[in-house]
């Protein structure tokens, strides 16, 4: 196939793909030449970050309210717990002529299920990625997101844009501001 699936990442004409446990470390863009992510960040790209703020005694339901009421409309608290994602499984879903899927489990405080899903063309320069989460049900305040440190190479004009229903998002640019 012309898509290369070597143990620790994925390869075509296009791009070059490599992660360790604790994510997608390199994002090798070989039309231009460059790394597309971020040096120095601390998760990979699409690690799944889970965060929750729990109140002193989570059996009390007024006291999940009052923690609510506390943030206001922040997303979280300033007591926060974070936890990332860990890779626990890589599995190669298809490798054809056209495209590779791999499916890419990891393992998340507060998700029972979360698996990312990669698809690779062989004929042009596209990476196709969805996510699928199963969340546990908790009432406490809580938020979950993906990591992405992906850069242009260019400081002055580098734009991250989201496709989203309805249209392209900026992310911090774009949206409610604080949210």
């Amino acid at each position: 196939p012309p898509i290369r699936m070597p143990r620790n990442g994925l390869e075509s004409a296009f791009v070059r793909l490599s992660w360790s446990d604790s994510g997608i470390h390199s994002w090798f863009n070989k039309e231009l030449d460059t790394e597309m992510l971020r040096s120095g960040n601390p998760y990979g790209a699409f690690t799944p970050i889970y965060e929750v703020t729990r109140p002193a005694d989570e059996t009390d339901a007024s006291q999940v309210w009052s923690t609510r009421a506390r943030m206001g409309r922040n997303r979280k608290g300033l007591h926060a717990e974070r936890s990332a994602g860990r890779i626990t499984s890589v599995r190669t879903v298809e490798n054809g002529p056209l495209y590779a899927t791999v499916e890419i489990t990891y393992q998340l405080n507060g998700l029972s299920y979360f698996a990312l899903f990669l698809r690779v063309h062989a004929n042009r320069n596209r990476v196709d990625v969805s996510a699928r989460f199963h969340k546990d049900s908790v009432w406490s305040p809580e938020n979950v997101f993906l990591s992405l440190p992906f850069t242009s190479g260019d400081t002055l004009r580098d734009t991250l844009y989201a496709d989203k229903p309805g249209g392209l998002v900026r992310p911090w640019k774009d949206q409610i501001p604080g949210t």
